[in-house]
């Protein structure tokens, strides 16, 4: 048994001077294999029972109605009469959806309420789910494209009218092992997957696809074994000539079309996360995808933006600093380099980032106001007049700039006023 905690209570004043109210306490599911829930207010099963309670009352209750509503609708339908006028009522769903019910309690005076009508909410709302999704595992090949035979090539369906974005996991284990471990999680639904096989994967294993709607259903099916071939060597590189680089030039690696396509997966799940605010598990996707694609700048950026939110600002340096060193002209790298500087109180060097980045992006109205504060508190009063007074002028469109800006100036004159009249004094 599943009890959602959830209590309502209903007050009327009736003819005469008697109260009388009724609690709908809360929807009670027996659930198929005594499986629990996994949210309130979504159920499992297409039959449940919800369980009221009468006020207080020595008048005995002679009708109990159920009625309930589906969807948006604002049609309220009678579901049927508790006969025995003793708690639970056992509801039955026609279909899945979103349900809102009603409780009527009548005894000897009236009832605790008239009929629900349009206006009417619902005392409870439940999601009723009772149909798992649909899913198979098709396919689990190598990939006869790539030469060392290290991408496994997984093709999937999966079907359900409840699946949220990234409803989607896939899991391998060694053949005879215990323990599944993550190929990778919360994917959407595409139904393919190109698995780059880590070095240290090999042997025959199984593979699961895992698959979970909305209400908590979840499908597993398992494909194997599939023999994964240790990865071959690497021939040692042939002797060359060697000489100084050039000064002036920078090198990237050379990075295979198969791995470049999985650190951008996992790329986007990383985006996924950081999105979400959970960003100790988008760090760990950024981290996962630079190791495949070390040329994935996007990724070492976010991944510096989100050891800043994480309050690692050392680290958040050292990643900007990388990302700059890719690509001198990166702007935002420019503004979060800075910005972290600010956070460690190094003005001189965020005042410099900020420099560098308004020379490539002069319509900044956000960045001439953090110049501005920057320059205040490295004590420089004037010259953070000047930068708020451009974050005024540079983006006409931008209110919410020119509003701080200008009280930002006002506090400025205000301030430097005081100071002149008590050197008076």
């Amino acid at each position: 048994m599943a009890e959602f905690i959830t209590k309502f209570q209903l007050m009327l004043m009736m003819t005469g001077s008697t109260r009388f109210s009724a609690f709908l306490l809360s929807v009670v599911v027996s659930t198929v294999h005594g499986a629990e829930p996994l949210a309130r207010a979504t159920v499992q099963t297409q039959q449940f029972d919800i369980h009221y309670r009468a006020g207080a009352s020595s008048i005995p209750l002679t009708e109990v109605e159920l009625w309930y509503t589906v969807g948006p609708s604002k049609s309220w339908r009678l579901f049927g009469r508790d006969t025995d006028r003793v708690s639970p009522v056992t509801f039955l769903a026609p279909h899945e959806g979103r349900y809102g019910f009603y409780l009527v309690l009548k005894n000897a005076y009236g009832a605790s309420s008239p009929p629900p009508n349009a206006d009417a909410a619902p005392q409870q709302r439940v999601f009723i789910d009772f149909t798992p999704p649909v899913a198979q595992l098709h396919e689990a090949r190598i990939d006869p494209s790539v030469t060392d035979g290290r991408r496994l090539l997984l093709r999937w369906t999966a079907f359900d009218n409840n699946l949220p974005p990234r409803p989607i996991g896939l899991a391998y284990r060694p053949v005879g092992a215990l323990n599944w471990s993550w190929i990778a999680d919360r994917l959407p639904n595409r139904g393919r997957y190109d698995w780059v096989i880590p070095d240290q994967v090999a042997g025959p294993v199984d593979v699961r696809l895992i698959v979970c709607d909305r209400s908590g259903h979840t499908v597993e099916r398992t494909l194997g074994p599939v023999q994964l071939d240790r990865p071959k060597p690497t021939p040692p590189p042939a002797a060359t000539e060697s000489r100084p680089p050039d000064p002036v030039q920078r090198t990237f690696p050379v990075v295979t079309e198969a791995k470049s396509r999985a650190a951008s997966d996992r790329y986007d799940l990383g985006t996924f996360h950081r999105v979400r605010g959970e960003y100790a598990i988008a760090a760990q996707m950024y981290r996962e995808a630079l190791a495949l694609n070390p040329n994935l700048n996007a990724a070492r950026h976010d991944l510096a933006g989100v050891q800043f939110k994480q309050g690692e600002i050392e680290q958040a340096i050292a990643t900007y600093q990388t990302v700059l060193e890719q690509d001198p002209n990166h702007t935002s790298a420019h503004k979060g380099l800075a910005l972290a500087y600010l956070k460690r109180r190094d003005y001189g060097n965020a005042r410099s980032r900020l420099s560098d980045h308004l020379s490539l992006e002069p319509n900044d109205a956000h960045g001439w106001l953090v110049l501005g504060d920057v320059a205040r508190l490295s004590g420089d009063a004037r010259a953070a007049r000047g930068y708020w007074s451009k974050a005024l002028t540079v983006d006409p469109k931008h209110h919410e700039m020119i509003k701080r800006a200008t009280e930002r100036l006002s506090t400025s004159v205000t301030s430097a006023v005081g100071r002149t009249n008590g050197a008076r004094r």
